[in-house]
C-alpha cells in the first residue's frame, strides 16, 4: 500500500484489465496447434493445458510490461522526474498506438474483394468492441494527465504543501496523507485514554478521595456503537474512519470494489443489449409468420412464440433483481471489513486471549491476495 495516489493505482488496474480483454479476444481468434493429432482425448488434453498455461503466461508477461513501467511514477518513495517521464511515455504510447492501429484497421472493413468479414473484422466491428478500445484509449490518457500532475509534487516540499488544505490534497501523495490521519487517530486515543485514566482517580469538591473502582462503576461505564452499513459509509464521506477510528482500506480491497463495480456494469448493460436483440429478433419472427398463410403449423408456431413485451418484462424484473443483488454486495464489503477490525480491536474476536483461535489466524496469511478476485466472482455469480 505505496503509492502516491490511489486513483491512479485503480486507472492503472483498469487500464491492464481493458487491454488484457481486448488482446485475449484477438487472440483467442487465432488458432494455436501445438500438437498435430487426430483429435484424440490426449491431444484434446494437451490443447487444453497449452491454451490455459499460454493465457496465464500472456497475463503474467503482460502485468509486467504494462503495471511495471505505469508504476514508476506512482512511487512515493521516487523524488527524480525520471520514473515520471517513464510511465507518461508508456500511458500515451501504449494507449495511442494499438488504438490507431485498430482504427485505422477497422475503417476499412471489409478487406476482402468479395465482401466477406473475416473473425477479425467482425470482431473490430462489434460495439463492444469499440466501446472496449475507446476506453483503453481514454484510460491511457488520464494515467498520462495524472502523472503529469504529479510533477509539481516533485518541486513543492511537503513543509509548503501542509500550509494549505488544498495544497496538501493536490501535492501530498495520498498514501502519506493517509498515514498522517492513522498517526492523528492513534493520538486521539491516546490522548482519550490518559483523560479516562485520570477521570478514574479524581478527588471530589469536598477533598474526599474516590478509588478509580467506584468512580469506574459511576461514570467509567461510557460506550458508543461503532459498525454497521450506514455507519461506515458516513464516517468514510466525513473523513473520521481514518482521522479518527484509524481504519485504513488497502488498496486491494478498494481494487476489488472497482472490479465489482466494473462487473456489475457490464454484466447489465449485457443484459439490456441482449433482452433488446432478442426482443428484435422476436419481433421479426412474428412478422415474418404473420405473413404466411393461414394453417395450423403457422398458428402453433405464433402461439409457442412469445411477444417482445413478454422478454423485455422478463428480463426488466431479472435485471432489476440482478442490479439490487449486486449494488447490496458492494455496499456491504467495506463495512463488513471494518466491522472486522473494530472486532478483533475490541475483543469482539479473540486473538491474544485464544491461543488456538490465534494459531488458526496465523495460518495460511498468504491467501489474503485472493480477496480482490473472490470479490469480483462473488458478483458475478450472483448477477
Amino acid at each position: 500500500d505505496e503509492y502516491k495516489s490511489i486513483a491512479y493505482l485503480c486507472g492503472t488496474w483498469v487500464f491492464y484489465l481493458l487491454g488484457a480483454a481486448g488482446s485475449m479476444a484477438l487472440i483467442g481468434l487465432v488458432d494455436i496447434q501445438v500438437v498435430q493429432c487426430s483429435g484424440g482425448f490426449l491431444c484434446n488434453l494437451v490443447q487444453q493445458v497449452w491454451s490455459w498455461l499460454a493465457f496465464g503466461l500472456m497475463l503474467s508477461l503482460g502485468g509486467f510490461l504494462v503495471v511495471t513501467p505505469l508504476s514508476l511514477g506512482n512511487d512515493p518513495h521516487r523524488k527524480d522526474l525520471c520514473g515520471v517521464i517513464i510511465s507518461v511515455v508508456w500511458a500515451v504510447s501504449f494507449g495511442t498506438l494499438p488504438y490507431s492501429l485498430l482504427k485505422s484497421y477497422a475503417e476499412g472493413i471489409p478487406h476482402s474483394p468479395d465482401g466477406v468479414l473475416t473473425e477479425i473484422e467482425t470482431l473490430l466491428s462489434q460495439p463492444y468492441f469499440k466501446l472496449m478500445a475507446v476506453l483503453f484509449f481514454v484510460f491511457g490518457l488520464l494515467l498520462a494527465l495524472k502523472m503529469l500532475l504529479e510533477i509539481p509534487m516533485l518541486c513543492i516540499p511537503d513543509s509548503v504543501a501542509k500550509t494549505s488544505p488544498v495544497l496538501s490534497y493536490l501535492f501530498i501523495p495520498s498514501s502519506k496523507r493517509s498515514a498522517a490521519a492513522t498517526k492523528q487517530a492513534a493520538t486521539r486515543k491516546i490522548n482519550r485514554m490518559i483523560g479516562q485514566a485520570r477521570t478514574m482517580h479524581f478527588k471530589t469538591q469536598l477533598g474526599a478521595p474516590v478509588s478509580a473502582l467506584d468512580q469506574y462503576f459511576l461514570c467509567g461505564q461510557t460506550s458508543q456503537s461503532s459498525g454497521g452499513l450506514f455507519w461506515t459509509w458516513k464516517e468514510i464521506f466525513s473523513g473520521r474512519l481514518v482521522n479518527t477510528h484509524g481504519v485504513w482500506l488497502h488498496s486491494n480491497l478498494l481494487i476489488g470494489q472497482e472490479g465489482q463495480v466494473i462487473v456489475l456494469s457490464f454484466g447489465l448493460a449485457l443484459g439490456i443489449w441482449g433482452g433488446i436483440q432478442l426482443g428484435e429478433s422476436l419481433a421479426k419472427q412474428r412478422e415474418a409468420l404473420e405473413q404466411e398463410p393461414p394453417s395450423y403449423l403457422r398458428d402453433q408456431s405464433l402461439y409457442f412464440t412469445p411477444y417482445p413485451w413478454n422478454v423485455y418484462v422478463s428480463f426488466g424484473v431479472g435485471l432489476a433483481i440482478a442490479g439490487i443483488i449486486g449494488a447490496s454486495l458492494l455496499a456491504l464489503y467495506i463495512p463488513s471489513t471494518v466491522a472486522t477490525v473494530m472486532k478483533l480491536r475490541t475483543g469482539v474476536i479473540s486473538t491474544f486471549q485464544s491461543p488456538t483461535k490465534f494459531g488458526v489466524y496465523r495460518t495460511a496469511a498468504d491467501t489474503i491476495c485472493y480477496n480482490a478476485g473472490n470479490m469480483v466472482y462473488a458478483v458475478m455469480r450472483h448477477i
